[in-house]
């Protein structure tokens, strides 16, 4: 059974404004998508238009982050300079993509680690998977806080 869960868009924009308009759309489409409960249900939307598509990614990725993790999805951004650093090894550099993008998906368990430290993300994240959540926590503070 093919489940179709990830979709590609391309997105037209020629200012770093008019790429944080239409990616607030697409989070409204994603949102009142019939596979809108597929946790596996993801968007990638790539900037065809921009001259700085990294920079322009990166500074709607932050802008708009806060907005996206209240609703319980997750915003990445995904560009070939992309200085931030995997979860378990810092010089690896997951999303260095020779392609500019933006992804939006569900938020999952393991995304405490993205949000761990600030305070509007955890509320977030815990209204989304309550005692799951709690768990979650504890098990990362209990890992993050262990002698290496």
């Amino acid at each position: 059974m093919i489940k179709r869960t990830v979709e590609f868009y391309r997105n037209f924009s020629s200012s770093v404004s008019g790429l944080a308009n239409d990616m607030e759309q697409h989070l409204e489409e994603f949102l009142q998508s019939e596979r809108s409960d597929d946790i596996y249900y993801c968007r990638i939307i790539v900037p065809d238009a921009l001259g700085d598509a990294s920079g322009a990614i990166e500074f709607v990725q932050k802008q708009l982050k806060p907005m996206f993790v209240e609703r319980h999805l997750m915003i990445g951004q995904f560009f070939p300079d992309c200085a931030e650093p995997g979860l378990h090894n810092r010089a690896f550099r997951p999303l260095q993509t020779p392609v500019p993008l933006l992804a939006i998906r569900h938020m999952v368990l393991s995304d405490i680690a993205f949000l761990y430290g600030n305070e509007r993300y955890m509320t977030a994240y815990l209204e989304n998977f309550e005692e799951r959540g709690t768990v979650a926590l504890q098990q990362f503070e209990a890992t993050t806080e262990a002698p290496k």
